[in-house]
């Protein structure tokens, strides 16, 4: 949702992050899937712009040659994801 499923690997979050901010309530967040999002752009630059609108994580790794394969096997910066979730808290 809010991405482009056949585009590059340039896309960013903030037209999600957007969309949550407009609903404006207390009961609404979302769900990141790290794993989804490799081919999009890089996770971690989705989950700081993100931020506190993230309620719940999915955790798995994708190979742009390959598709899904055990974490640290596929292209997710995990070092970078790992980054990013400590700064956001």
């Amino acid at each position: 949702m809010l991405y482009d499923h056949d585009g590059g690997r340039d896309q960013t979050a903030e037209r999600m992050a957007a969309f949550v901010d407009a609903l404006d309530s207390p009961w609404v967040g979302m769900q990141f899937d790290i794993g989804n999002h490799v081919k999009y752009g890089p996770p971690a630059d989705w989950i700081r712009t993100l931020g506190k609108r993230i309620v719940k994580l999915d955790v798995k790794d994708f190979a742009l040659k390959g598709g899904f394969c055990k974490i640290g096997d596929g292209d997710a910066d995990w070092p970078a994801v790992r980054k990013a979730l400590k700064d956001i808290g």
